[in-house]
């Protein structure tokens, strides 16, 4: 019986121990779910990161477009500023050169039509001295009229001629400025009498002296 009742063993002491209270179980949960959200949140880390990386790297990239779109408007803006700035003095150069080759041709019309009306003067003072002959002579002699027409075209012609080589003397004055060309003036052929052409006088001289007029 003493052997039976010293082996008897009580429960509740040894198992209260190992066995955990109600009242610590809420403090258990909450350790566990506090170890569990520290895990959670360092995993989360490194892809809120590279969210954040990418973010970044876009944002980059639209302001580098933005900065691409400015740059090249800014250029096209100064090219086109550049090319009319260059269109209106290409516009310039030509109203000058258009005025100056209109004050050419007039300076010309008004130098050879004094020649040539003093030619044509005289000529008609020929023919009315040889119309006056003939008319006291009672006869025409037509062949000399027509001469007399011959000698005026011929002289008229002499006349276009000159104005053509002064044109072209002046056009050889031309200088190659970029796009454009800039008549150049010779200060000291303005200020001279236009020359003396030798033809158109020998012309006239000998018309004026041809044998069909009688001289009194």
């Amino acid at each position: 019986m003493s052997s039976a009742t010293s082996r008897h063993v009580k429960f509740g002491e040894s198992d209260s121990e190992s066995i955990p209270s109600e009242s610590r179980l809420p403090a258990i949960a909450k350790k566990h779910a506090v170890q569990e959200s520290d895990e959670s949140s360092d995993s989360d880390a490194p892809e809120e990161e590279t969210q954040d990386a990418t973010r970044r790297d876009l944002q980059s990239q639209e302001d580098g477009a933005r900065e691409a779109r400015r740059r090249e408007q800014q250029a096209l803006r100064e090219k086109r500023r550049e090319q009319d700035k260059l269109f209106r003095e290409q516009q310039e150069l030509k109203r000058q050169r258009q005025k100056h080759d209109e004050s050419v041709g007039d300076d010309e019309v008004e130098e050879l039509p004094e020649e040539f009306i003093q030619r044509v003067q005289e000529t008609r003072a020929a023919v009315a001295d040889a119309t006056a002959a003939a008319a006291e002579n009672k006869h025409i002699n037509f062949h000399d009229l027509e001469t007399t027409d011959d000698l005026e075209r011929e002289t008229v012609q002499q006349i276009k001629r000159a104005k053509k080589r002064s044109l072209k003397s002046l056009r050889r004055a031309a200088v190659n400025k970029g796009p454009v060309t800039v008549q150049l003036l010779d200060s000291a052929a303005e200020k001279r009498p236009p020359k003396r052409e030798t033809q158109i006088m020998a012309t006239r001289d000998r018309w004026l002296k041809r044998k069909s007029l009688r001289r009194r």
